[in-house]
């Protein structure tokens, strides 16, 4: 329990237990430790970027992989969200379940694949353009990703 005692200027504040204080200064103790380790991993050197698209095939690996990547793992997610949500339903209507399963995560993975790819494809044209990878590749990307995310242009 920890005491509490009036200051002079008329607000409470309360003093810490022994065991608080200890807890508090074990902390303060790790926390100095580790200081050094993350200075470390922190100067260290960056990893190397990746590799530039340089021609109209890297566009196209990098655009399918992305759409294939996130679109299948939103294919998973949704499967199994859906899954779970219509677990309940009992009678003829069991039935169709998993079609309307698959429905719902053929087309909530395409639309994730969409995007993705827009963001990827669109940023690996901006490369391919440029010859370099900055700012205006990622909003190549962005514009990209935001189209393919449309429902209509």
């Amino acid at each position: 329990a920890a005491i509490t005692r009036a200051p002079t200027g008329g607000s409470r504040h309360k003093i810490p237990s022994p065991p608080q204080m200890a807890r508090s200064l074990a902390l303060l103790l790790c926390l100095q430790l580790a200081a050094p380790v993350g200075a470390r991993v922190i100067a260290a050197a960056p990893p190397p970027p990746p590799p530039l698209a340089k021609s109209p095939v890297d566009v196209a690996k990098t655009t399918v992989g992305s759409f294939a990547t996130v679109g299948g793992f939103g294919f998973v997610f949704t499967a199994l969200q859906e899954s779970m949500a219509r677990s309940g339903v009992s009678g003829a209507a069991r039935t169709a379940v998993p079609r309307f399963v698959f429905q719902a995560a053929l087309a909530n993975g395409q639309r994730w694949g969409r995007v993705s790819a827009g963001f990827a494809g669109g940023r690996a044209l901006g490369q391919l353009a440029r010859g370099a990878d900055d700012s205006t590749c990622a909003m190549l990307g962005a514009a990209c990703g935001g189209a393919a995310a449309a429902a209509s242009l």
